[in-house]
């Protein structure tokens, strides 16, 4: 029997969502495999949806810290001790979660590592002599993408020393991982404007990496419309709106821009349009106006998500590529360039094509949120660029299919 590890980045849900989807697939393609995902954010919330599909779970936080969306992350400052040593070394490249890997790894008789966005895992399998293959959106780290200005225009002092020093050492060390991965998978299109002098583009050209789209759960259709909408207390004619919070945040107070300006937004539209409704993926317990129901998180949304008319969501990656497959019409939203790590994601779906919004300006938000309630036929619109993204939607299966291959090759040179 061959023992998977699936290893996510610690900070997010969209890295355990996208794991959990390529459990169920392996398990479907080969129950005969022993599968172990190696949990830090959300443990308690991800352990029960894995358990439930036969995988077990271990808790490999260091800190205790099990979720990312509840502090800042970074200060205003921006300094080899602000990031690397308190926000990138611990959550991407960490020699402890290393060592303690390498011991987890050699322990449970690991065959092969699925890590998704964790470089600390690829040196861990590569120490053990163990296959690895990467998952990631990112074809760089974004504080590599941005230049000093860009991010002291985004509110941050910047240490312009440090900062050559963290610019090297993160393209470095991420190349590092992908480099030393068996495979390298990816849900995120490339785009030459943005892609073309980046070491990611050789590896794509060489077949080491692979867009696969989506990996997302299987959409089984089990959902019906209207009977979600009774229990929302939302009648069939409403104008329903999804609103998520992202998870990881730099700045607390962005989160909580954010999910007022969401708040703002509908009140606005509900004074003019009484039979509009929200639901708000906010991360916390807030006091809302009547007419939203709040939500502090959803793990299982695709049937909240194909009852809605309108998504208005951060562009956490796994959320872009679940709207994308579905087809549902979103406009993805920002409320700081200090986000930098969703502003580059932000800046990825402007040049494919997406509806996007730099601020969360309520006022802009409420203005084009009102001309689709006025005019339905131009929801359709916000989807079309949605195939860029998703030109299938079994990107799961085929990163499964991809780890079976890699499998059976090591076994038969095993003979």
């Amino acid at each position: 029997m061959k023992h998977i590890a699936l290893v996510p980045r610690g900070t997010g849900s969209g890295h355990n969502m996208r794991l959990y989807a390529i459990a169920r697939e392996l398990k479907k393609q080969n129950n005969s495999f022993e599968v172990t995902a190696f949990l830090e954010s959300l443990h308690d919330t991800f352990s029960q949806l894995f358990n439930s599909i036969g995988v077990k779970t271990i808790n490999v936080s260091q800190d205790g810290k099990n979720d990312y969306s509840k502090g800042s992350i970074l200060k205003k400052d921006l300094n080899w001790d602000s990031l690397m040593n308190n926000f990138l070394g611990p959550t991407i490249f960490n020699s402890q979660k290393i060592i303690m890997l390498v011991r987890l790894f050699t322990r449970n008789k690991i065959d092969l590592v699925v890590s998704d966005l964790d470089v600390s895992a690829i040196a861990a399998a590569k120490i053990c002599g163990i296959q690895s293959v990467l998952v990631t959106e990112r074809f760089e780290l974004p504080i590599a993408k941005f230049k000093k200005k860009d991010l002291e225009n985004a509110g941050f002092k910047v240490d312009k020393s440090d900062f050559i020093d963290i610019h090297n050492v993160a393209q470095k060390t991420f190349d590092w991982g992908l480099d030393n991965a068996t495979k390298v998978v990816t849900d995120c299109p490339y785009v030459d404007k943005l892609d073309n002098k980046l070491h990611f583009k050789k590896l794509l050209s060489q077949e080491h990496a692979v867009f696969v789209g989506p990996i997302i759960r299987e959409d089984t259709n089990n959902f019906n419309k209207d009977d979600i909408r009774k229990k929302l207390s939302v009648k069939k004619d409403d104008f329903l709106i999804v609103a998520a919070v992202g998870g990881t945040t730099m700045f607390a107070e962005d989160k909580q821009k954010m999910q007022q300006s969401f708040i703002t937004t509908f009140s606005n539209i509900h004074q003019i349009n009484p039979n509009t409704k929200m639901v708000l993926l906010a991360r916390d317990n807030l006091e809302v106006p009547e007419g939203i129901i709040c939500m502090s998180y959803l793990p299982d949304w695709y049937g909240l998500l194909k009852s809605c008319d309108l998504v208005l969501t951060h562009p956490g990656w796994i959320t872009v590529t679940e709207l994308s497959s579905l087809k549902i019409p979103a406009i993805f939203s920002i409320s700081s360039k200090r986000e930098y790590h969703e502003w580059d994601e932000l800046i990825r779906l402007s040049e494919l094509g997406y509806s996007t919004n730099l601020g969360c300006n309520s006022k802009i938000l409420t203005e084009r949120i009102l001309e689709l309630i006025g005019n339905p036929q131009k929801l359709p619109n916000l989807t079309a660029h949605y195939s860029k993204v998703a030109p299938w939607s079994n990107g799961a299966y085929r990163v499964a299919n991809l780890i079976n291959n890699i499998i059976e090759k090591g076994s038969e040179e095993q003979r």
